[in-house]
C-alpha cells in the first residue's frame, strides 16, 4: 500500500501498558458511521513506521516492521466496524476507497485537512523557513502568526510555538502561561520539545520547540520536525 496515494479516515495507536506478556493474538476493531461507509469500501490499515498497509491483503502473512513483523490472522468488515486479528499492538487506521461505476476506486481523504498555526517572533521565524517549507511540502497548510494576532488562531487544533518563556515580541508571555516551572527550567538549560494538550480547546495539541537561545530553538525543531509533521499530517493528536 502506497502511503503517498492513500490516506485514512481515522488513526489510533494501541499500546500494551499492562503486565500481560507474550501476546500472540489480539483483535483490533474500529467502528465507522454509515455516512463514512456510503459509496465506499472501508478497511483496516496498519502503519509499520514508514508506510501504510491494507491488512485484508496480508491475511496469513507477515508485514515487515521493527517488532519482528506483524502477522495478520484475519481482517474484515462486520457491517458497523472494520477489524483485524494480529500478533502485536501498533498504529492502526480506518481507510477507504470511493467506489464509482466504471472507474478505478479513488482513495478517501476524509474530512480532516492537515493544518497548523506557527506562533513565533520575527527572529525565530526567519530561522525556521526550512521548517515551514518542510511542513508545506508534506501537504500541511501552515498559518503564521505573532503575539498580536494569536487570539485569532489559538483555538486551532494544532499549534507550534517557536521560542521559550524569554522569547521576544510577546511570544514569551504566552509561553510562560502554558509551561510549568519544571518545563521552563528545561528550556533555559538547553533545548526542549514539549507537547501540551487541550490548552485553549478540548483535544488541542500545542508543540513548544524552544531553547536557551535562538540557535537552540532552531536545533529543537530540526531534531523533532519529522515526528511533529507525522502527528499533524495523520491527525494522531
Amino acid at each position: 500500500m502506497d502511503n503517498d496515494e492513500r490516506e485514512g479516515l481515522r488513526y489510533i495507536e494501541i499500546k500494551n501498558k499492562s503486565e500481560i506478556k507474550n501476546i500472540t493474538k489480539f483483535r483490533v476493531e474500529i467502528p465507522y458511521t454509515q455516512e463514512e461507509k456510503k459509496n465506499r469500501e472501508l478497511y483496516i490499515m496498519y502503519y509499520n513506521g514508514s508506510e501504510w498497509f491494507k491488512l485484508a491483503d496480508y491475511v496469513g502473512r507477515d508485514i515487515p516492521d521493527n517488532k519482528g513483523g506483524l502477522h495478520v490472522y484475519s481482517a474484515g468488515d462486520t457491517g458497523s466496524s472494520v477489524y483485524a486479528e494480529v500478533n502485536h499492538t501498533s498504529i492502526f487506521g480506518l481507510g477507504g476507497s470511493v467506489v464509482t461505476t466504471g472507474t478505478t476506486p479513488t482513495e478517501v481523504l476524509g474530512e480532516y485537512t492537515p493544518e497548523v498555526t506557527i506562533l513565533a517572533n520575527s527572529i525565530d521565524l526567519n530561522l525556521a523557513q526550512e521548517f515551514v517549507a518542510y511542513l508545506e511540502n508534506n501537504g500541511i497548510t501552515v498559518y503564521l502568526t505573532d503575539k498580536t494576532n494569536f487570539s485569532d488562531y489559538n483555538n486551532k487544533l494544532y499549534i507550534i510555538i517557536l521560542g521559550g518563556q524569554e522569547a521576544p515580541e510577546g511570544v514569551g508571555e504566552i509561553v510562560s502561561e502554558i509551561l510549568t516551572e519544571e518545563e521552563k527550567t528545561k528550556v533555559k538549560q538547553a533545548k526542549a520539545w514539549i507537547k501540551k494538550k487541550s490548552i485553549y480547546r478540548a483535544g488541542q495539541v500545542i508543540y513548544i520547540l524552544a531553547g536557551k537561545d535562538r540557535g537552540a530553538t532552531a536545533e529543537a525543531w530540526k531534531e523533532n520536525k519529522g515526528e511533529v509533521m507525522k502527528v499533524i499530517k495523520y491527525n494522531w493528536g
